[in-house]
C-alpha cells in the first residue's frame, strides 16, 4: 500500500470523486494481492471440510430414514434413525475437534498455511 499513488484520491475535487478513486485503488490492490482460488464442485460445497466421506453418506442415510419414519411412522425405522443420529453426532464432533487441532498445529508450524484452512 505504500507504493500506491494516492495523489488521485487526495487531489480529487469533491468527496464523491475522492471516494470513487479510493475504492478504485482499493479494488486494484485486492486484485493484485488477494489470492483467487475457486472451490471444487462436489459434496464439499454442501458439507463442512471436516466431514469425511463416511459421515456424508451417513448424514444422507439419516435424512432418508427420517423421511421414511415421518411418512410411515414405523418405530423400528425411528429406532434405526435415532441410533444413527447419536453415533453420527459423536463422530462429527470428534472429526471437528481433530480438524481444529490439525489447523492449529499447521498454523503453529507454518503460518502461511492459515490461508489453506479456508
Amino acid at each position: 500500500m505504500s507504493t500506491v499513488d494516492w495523489g488521485c484520491v487526495f487531489n480529487a475535487s469533491d468527496v464523491q470523486s475522492a471516494t470513487g478513486q479510493f475504492y478504485d485503488v482499493l479494488y486494484n490492490i485486492f486484485d493484485l494481492c488477494v489470492p483467487k482460488k475457486s472451490r471444487q464442485a462436489s459434496n464439499r460445497k454442501r458439507y463442512p471440510v471436516w466431514f469425511s466421506h463416511d459421515n456424508i453418506k451417513d448424514v444422507n442415510r439419516k435424512i432418508k430414514l427420517h423421511k421414511e419414519w415421518k411418512r410411515y411412522n414405523y418405530q423400528n425405522v425411528y429406532k434405526a434413525f435415532s441410533i444413527l443420529r447419536l453415533e453420527l453426532k459423536g463422530r462429527i464432533e470428534s472429526a471437528y475437534n481433530a480438524y481444529l487441532a490439525a489447523v492449529e498445529n499447521g498454523i503453529k508450524n507454518n503460518p502461511k498455511k492459515i490461508l489453506e484452512s479456508y
